[in-house]
């Protein structure tokens, strides 16, 4: 794969890669966490240059970025709690952030990973189908998963 297709690949997926950067970063480490999706992209693509169909591919860049977020949650929670803080510039910058950004954010606190790989899911606007393919499991399974999704998620949001 050349870089200008690389590239390309990038500039499609970036809604997606955006969005796990907020669900997976704070403000403070969105560049960094993006680059490092980039660069794992990149990698795997290098080993692995061939998808014929560009839903496959769409899934795959998603889920590489899913997992890069995970590794960089776990990193970080190593850090937040092995570690002293030197400053309270976490705090602060938490405080900074945009209200759509901590709106998604207090949501995606109290969500297991599994609620959250699904809602992602969903605001990629993929179909249960396609969902229940990603997921290995029966696309009845992820209707009745996204209803108590959504039930959940109001009920936080009324108390």
């Amino acid at each position: 794969m050349s870089q200008e297709e690389f590239k390309s690949l990038i500039r499609a997926n970036k809604s997606s890669i955006d969005k796990v950067c907020m669900m997976y970063g704070d403000v403070k480490d969105y560049k960094d966490l993006r680059q490092e999706i980039c660069c794992a992209l990149w990698v795997a693509l290098r080993k692995n240059p061939m998808f014929e169909d560009e839903r496959r591919l769409r899934s795959w860049v998603f889920s590489v970025a899913l997992n890069v977020g995970r590794m960089h949650l776990r990193k970080e929670y190593t850090k937040k709690h092995f570690t002293f803080p030197l400053t309270d510039e976490v705090e602060n910058s938490v405080a900074t952030q945009d209200s759509d950004v901590q709106l998604f954010n207090s949501v995606m606190e109290f969500l297991s990973d599994r609620e959250r790989v699904l809602l992602m899911f969903k605001l990629e606007e993929l179909t249960d189908l396609e969902i229940a393919q990603n997921l290995n499991i029966k696309e009845s399974k992820v209707q009745k998963e996204w209803r108590e999704l959504v039930k959940k998620i109001k009920k936080q949001f009324k108390k």
